[in-house]
Parts: C-alpha cells; sequence; structure tokens
C-alpha cells in the first residue's frame, strides 16, 4: 500500500463521497433554491476547484475567481448545475474572509457599518446577512434571516458575541441555514483552504495528528546534532519526509502553559496559563480542537500526564480525552503519570473505531523523558547508561505501531510532531526545567508531515514556535481559527524573516518569588529580559555563553515585541471559573512546585524589579531540591536549617516558607509553623491543607477565633466533609458557636460545599 506520506497517490477527496448516513435528509428542489439566486454574471476567469455530492445527487461545484480592486476582494460561488446555474456570490474583504466558517475575529468596518451589514445574497424573497444589533459590541456579528414580503415577517438570528468563540457558533449557522445545512458544514471545511481566491490552489484538507514529546531536547534527535544523540529511527524517518524546522522554540519550559499554546495559537500572557496547576484554560478560548468538532471532525486526545488532565481545560473540544487517572499519594513520587505503550494502544483503538468517511484530529502526548529518567534495561545500555536519551530512544520505538497504522491508512493525513520544552541536564546550572530561559530548555524539535508529500526533506531555519501548531493543523484541516491569534500557519511556507516569538518563565516568580523572565527571538537574536538583560547571537554562540547586551545599541525591537504580547487582549475568565481546588491539592501533592494561584497581580513581562534574576539564582535552586528531598526522606530538621538560611537571603520565597512549616509541622513544632503559614498564604491562595494547617497550629497556640477562620476558609475549598469536620464542629460548639455548627452541617448535608475556586 502507497504511504500515507509520500504524497505520491492522489488523495481520495472525501467530499466527493457523499454525507454520513446520519447528515442524510431529503432535500427539495425548492429548499435548494434557497441557497441564493444569480446576482451578478460569472467572471470569464472563474474556475472550478472541487465539488460536493449532496445526499440527493446533486453536484455542487465550489468556483473562485479574483479581481483586483481596493481591498482585495473575493468573489465566492456556489453553482446549482441542476437548477439552472443558481448561485450565491460571498462578497469579502478582509473581515469576511472567513464567513462560511464563521471564524473571522476583526471587528466591523465603519463602511461595513454604513451599509447595514456584509453578506448580503436576495434568493427566493429572503434577505441572509450580517449586521450589527444596537446592543452589540464592535466585535459582535447578528446572523438573520428575514422573510421580505410575507405576512408573518419571520425572523431567526444567533448572535455571535466578543469574536473568540465565533468558530463554535459553526453549528448555529448551519441550523439557521438548515435546509440545506449539513452541506453548507461541509462547505465550511474547504472554505478557507480551497476559496483562497488567489494564488492559485491549495491542497485539499487531511485529518491531522499531533504527536507532543514532553521534555525532550532538540539536541538529543540526530536530525539536529548528529553526534552524542539518542536513537530515534522513527523521527528521522518523519524528517525525511517533513520540514524540520531548526530555529523552533517553547513558550514556557512548563508543560500546561506549552500546551494550551499549542491548542489555542496565543501566548500564555493571553491565555492566562504560567505554570503547571496554576489555572485552568478558561471557556471562553476557543481551541483547535473545537474548531474542528464544530466542523465535523473527530476529536480525541490522549495524554500520558496528570498535568494535562481535562481540569485544566485542554480537554474543550475533544470528543474523547483519555488521561491517567491520579495515583493515591503514598503511591506518587513526583507526578501521575502512565507509560507511553498506553497512551499509544488508547489512540490505537480509537483510530480503528471511528467513523472512516469523516476527517479526524488526534492528539497524543507521551511523558518518558521526563524525569526521573528509567528507560529500559536495553535502552540505557544501548546509551552508554545515558538515562535522559535512553528515555528519548525508548519513545521513539514506542511510536512504532501507531505510525505503522498511520501509513496503512488509506486517506491522507497530516502530521506535526513536537516538544513541549527541553531539558536543562545542568547546562547552566539547571538539572530539569520550568524556572530559566537557556535554549537547553526554550529550543523543541518540530517536524510538519504533509498530507499531501509536499515539502519533503526540507530544513527550515525559520523562526517559529509552539503557537504555530493550532494555526498549522487547522489549516490542514481547511480551517481557520480567526486573525486574534498569535501562531501563524506553517502548512505552505515559512514566516516572514524578520519576525519574532515570546516565551517566558513565571515559575521562578511564582515559586520562589524571584522576577519574572520574558523574551523574543528574532532571526539569530535572543534577548531576555529581567533584572540583568541578556542578548545572545545563537549563530555564533550556540550556548549563551557571552552577554551582548551590555554592548548593544539598541534593545527597543526585543522590548517592543514583548510589549505587543503582553498588551494584547486577553481571554475572559468567568468568576468563580477554576479547577476543582482538591484537584489542586493532589497535583501539588506529587511534587509540582506551583501551589496555584496568587493573590497579588503578575508583574507585567517588563517588570524588572519584582526579584533576583532567576538565572543569578542557579545555587538557591539547587539547595531548594536539595533541602526537598531531605523532607521527602524524613530528614526534616536537615531541611529546616537550609529553608531557615534560605529565607535569611530572600524572605519572600513562597516555596520556602510553605516547606518551612511543613517541616516544623512534622517536627511537632506547629506554633512556630504560624508565621511562615500566614506569610505564604499572604502570596498564594493555598490548599485546603495549608489552611487546615493553620488553623490547627493557630489553636494549639490558643488563638482560637483566629483558629476558627483558618477552619472555615479550609471549608470553603472542599465538596464533601472532611474527616475532621466532627472536631470542627465541637470546636464551634465548645467556643459558643452552635448555630454556626448548625449552618455547616446543613450546608454540607444539602451537599453545597462550594469547592471551586
Amino acid at each position: 500500500m502507497t504511504p500515507w506520506f509520500n504524497g505520491v497517490r492522489p488523495p481520495r477527496s472525501r467530499f466527493e463521497s457523499g454525507l454520513p448516513e446520519k447528515e442524510r435528509r431529503p432535500y427539495s428542489k425548492s429548499s435548494m433554491s434557497m441557497i441564493g439566486e444569480r446576482l451578478e454574471p460569472m467572471p470569464p476567469t472563474a474556475s472550478e476547484l472541487g465539488s460536493i455530492a449532496a445526499p440527493n445527487g446533486v453536484v455542487v461545484r465550489i468556483v473562485a475567481s479574483h479581481r483586483a480592486a481596493v481591498d482585495a476582494m473575493h468573489e465566492r460561488a456556489i453553482v446549482l448545475p441542476r437548477l439552472r446555474t443558481r448561485y450565491c456570490v460571498l462578497k469579502s474583504g478582509r473581515c469576511l474572509d472567513s464567513i462560511p466558517s464563521v471564524s473571522s475575529t476583526a471587528p466591523f468596518s465603519r463602511a461595513d457599518r454604513a451599509n447595514g451589514g456584509l453578506w448580503k445574497p436576495a434568493a427566493a424573497g429572503f434577505v441572509h446577512r450580517a449586521s450589527i444589533r444596537g446592543d452589540a459590541g464592535p466585535r459582535d456579528r447578528l446572523w438573520s434571516e428575514q422573510a421580505r414580503g410575507t405576512s408573518d415577517r419571520r425572523k431567526r438570528e444567533v448572535l455571535l458575541s466578543g469574536g473568540v468563540r465565533e468558530s463554535a457558533a459553526l453549528e448555529h449557522f448551519r441550523l439557521m441555514f438548515d435546509p440545506f445545512g449539513s452541506l453548507l458544514r461541509r462547505m465550511a471545511l474547504v472554505s478557507s483552504a480551497l476559496l483562497t481566491g488567489c494564488g492559485g490552489a491549495a491542497p485539499a484538507p487531511t485529518s491531522v495528528v499531533l504527536i507532543t514529546l514532553d521534555t525532550t531536547r532538540s539536541d538529543a534527535l540526530r536530525m539536529y546534532d548528529p553526534e552524542g544523540c539518542a536513537s530515534t529511527p522513527n523521527l528521522e524517518r518523519l524528517a525525511e519526509r517533513g520540514i524540520v524546522f531548526t530555529a523552533a522554540s517553547t513558550v514556557a519550559p512548563i508543560t500546561l502553559p506549552a500546551h494550551a499554546s499549542m491548542l489555542t495559537g496565543l501566548y500564555p500572557p493571553r491565555h492566562g496559563i504560567r505554570d503547571n496547576a496554576f489555572a485552568a484554560l478558561p471557556d471562553s478560548a476557543l481551541t483547535l480542537a473545537e474548531a474542528a468538532r464544530a466542523a465535523g471532525v473527530q476529536t480525541a486526545a490522549f495524554v500520558a500526564s496528570a498535568v494535562l488532565r481535562g481540569e485544566f481545560g485542554l480537554a474543550q473540544g475533544f470528543e474523547v480525552f483519555d488521561a491517567p487517572a491520579l495515583p493515591d499519594r503514598a503511591e506518587a513520587h513526583h507526578t501521575a503519570e502512565r507509560s507511553g505503550s498506553e497512551v499509544i494502544d488508547g489512540a490505537r483503538a480509537w483510530l480503528a473505531q471511528r467513523d472512516p468517511r469523516r476527517p479526524f484530529l488526534l492528539w497524543v502526548h507521551l511523558f518518558e523523558p521526563h524525569a526521573p529518567y528509567e528507560p529500559p534495561a536495553e535502552f540505557l545500555l544501548a546509551h552508554a547508561d545515558d538515562a535522559y536519551l535512553g528515555e528519548v530512544a525508548y519513545v521513539d520505538r514506542i511510536l512504532t505501531p501507531l505510525l505503522d497504522d498511520l501509513e496503512a491508512l488509506e486517506e491522507p493525513v497530516t502530521l506535526l510532531a513536537v516538544g513541549d520544552h527541553g531539558e536543562g541536564l545542568g547546562d547552566h546550572e539547571e538539572l530539569t526545567h520550568s524556572f530559566f530561559l537557556f535554549e537547553s530548555t526554550i529550543s523543541v524539535p518540530m517536524i510538519l508531515v504533509r498530507g499531501d508529500g509536499q515539502r519533503a526533506g526540507e530544513r527550515s531555519e525559520a523562526v517559529v514556535s509552539v503557537v504555530d501548531v493550532a494555526p498549522t493543523l487547522a489549516d490542514s484541516l481547511g480551517l481557520r481559527l480567526g486573525s486574534g491569534i498569535d501562531g501563524e500557519s506553517l502548512l505552505h511556507h515559512d514566516p516572514a524573516p524578520q519576525r519574532g516569538v515570546y516565551f517566558e518563565s513565571y515559575a521562578g516568580h511564582l515559586s520562589f518569588g524571584w522576577a519574572p523572565l520574558s523574551g523574543w527571538r528574532r532571526s539569530s537574536r535572543k534577548y531576555v529580559h529581567g533584572p540583568t538583560p541578556e542578548l545572545y547571537d545563537l549563530a555564533l554562540d550556540p550556548g549563551e555563553s557571552r552577554n551582548l547586551a551590555p554592548e548593544a545599541e539598541d534593545l527597543r525591537p526585543y522590548l517592543e515585541g514583548i510589549e505587543a504580547v503582553a498588551s494584547g487582549s486577553v481571554l475572559d475568565r468567568r468568576e468563580g471559573e477554576g479547577f476543582d481546588v482538591r484537584f489542586l491539592e493532589e497535583i501539588r501533592s506529587l511534587g509540582y512546585v506551583s501551589t496555584g494561584p496568587t493573590h497579588r497581580p503578575l508583574p507585567h513581562p517588563l517588570d524588572d524589579g519584582a526579584g533576583p534574576s532567576p538565572h543569578e539564582r542557579s545555587a538557591e535552586l539547587h539547595e531548594i531540591q536539595i533541602a526537598t528531598t531531605h523532607y521527602q526522606e524524613g530528614r526534616s530538621a536537615e531541611a529546616l536549617r537550609i529553608f531557615d538560611r534560605l529565607l535569611r537571603e530572600n524572605s519572600g520565597n513562597p516555596r520556602c516558607l510553605y516547606m518551612r512549616a511543613n517541616c516544623l509541622l512534622s517536627l511537632d513544632r506547629p506554633v512556630e509553623a504560624i508565621e511562615p503559614l500566614q506569610a505564604a498564604l499572604q502570596f498564594q491562595s493555598g490548599t485546603t491543607t495549608d489552611h487546615f494547617n493553620l488553623a490547627v497550629a493557630l489553636r494549639k497556640a490558643g488563638r482560637v477565633d483566629e483558629a476558627i477562620e483558618s477552619f472555615e476558609r479550609a471549608l470553603g475549598l472542599v465538596d464533601e466533609r472532611p474527616p475532621w469536620f466532627p472536631a470542627f464542629m465541637q470546636i464551634l460548639q465548645s467556643a459558643g458557636r452552635a448555630d454556626r455548627a448548625r449552618e455547616w452541617r446543613a450546608r454540607f448535608k444539602r451537599g453545597a460545599g462550594p469547592g471551586r475556586r
């Protein structure tokens, strides 16, 4: 069978195969005629770009043409040859360029407002138009269908607000134009790819597969560094048949923020996730999976780490979202994860049972290269006892059956393999990742294999980012995510040479009270902003050993790039929207440093006065890791001595404050734990356990009223009665607060514990 990724066999268009059985319905000539009357003669330069076979046998040809005009207007037409060539023309400039998929996010122009709307084809006594309602904002769309010349003056309308989630309204768009809705929904899949209006026909849409490789350094792969790398024949085969991007960066060296950017096309300041377990992706986000599902694409995700569980918002749009369960605390050593083999087995089973007549989006996440590095013995031996390279080689082996299944498919598939971040491995005195912005953790592998086999074997030096994942795969599906995202599609061509990309790390600020780091890369120059600005020429200094910032003549282009991202629009977050705080507590218990949202506003990415530079605190980070290990292994007194010393140097280190309190509690010195717990809770919201521990310490110190307040804060974060609830009821009774005790009993009897934040 011809491989799916070599581009030799012309792909069989799924649009010529009819519609799924459940979408088939009878179409009458009268209902078909609602699509439109002739508005003007078809230009002689029109060309047929594709066709759709409707269930009743009518063949709908998709025709497009282009003419030079002030606003580069596109004319698009649907030809119904069996209905005396009736068709409707969609006239559009930039703001209406994606109207068939309802994904435009550009505001209405002044001219659009003056004309009272955008889309005005007349047909069979109806007017279909996009207009602005009196109470709508400048980015709102009002799609309406209004009868003309009838007695009932029927009117149906759908208001699409805010621009961010407009693609999610595709189903409303289809229903509003029902009886031809099923066909219109199919057309949405091909609209942005086929109906470009200029530059020639784009390739037909394909199904897509996203493979994300956790903690994978680009220089661990042979296509990036021929020496000292892992054995990765599967990834090398993909590189031979695809495009290798040699200057790809992550947005943050942290799993959750990086994946949120991959699925939304937004940088962290805009989607709001700045660290693991910091926040959930808000419902206002429009994800790649949501746009795909709204267009009739089958969507499924199989992830290996609990930090990507659905509670963090990444499941939006996925019909199937399969993540590992959280283990018991006694069994957890770092994080809840599952083997790559289990992930691949789930993905293969889903591929086998999906509907082969419909396109699909499949996301597979593999976690093996993450610490602790424990590859099978054969991979450890084959890589001279380098456990990290052994894990990278092992994850490549795990991919084999999935790639074999994809190769056996008869339909074309576009595949994108990308790392979420790298790993320090001792470079710049960073053992793992999260806190620094050196290339060891910011540079990621990125390999794109197009379904039509084009651009095979290319090596691109263009500056790209993981924010490009969503628009690239949307482009492959024939969709657009709108103009309001940060990423660019890499499917057809590289970004402009002058393009810059953003990256950051707020982990050191949130966990240790250090300054945030932000950065901007353009061409080979990489700028990192912090208390000590850094500028490196990666072409001449790939190890980032010579800081050029002190002698640089002008850093403004880098600062302007960071400022543009920081000042961009952000996703709306509803009051109370978030994840279950008990879940946050469980994630924290598994070893993740972040303790959740902070009470204080986050500093601006260009704020260099919010603490010491993380790049200058490698020794402190190393000591924190040593002290944490002491505490986890039961040596609390040794750990306490280190945390005390660190807090004398940096009293605003939330992680050290929490850990100092934990050490004191384990040494049965609860009264001394009050001060560090209260100080830590000034920085961050804390969990049920944090507030409970403070309550116990306050009660032992005889500060009963304060203890009751802390007990009640802890109760306010849970949905069910905790084991210590009866003891707290006794405390309330002893304090003469029997009425308050009855209120709490009644609240939990009704199951009304809040438990969300």
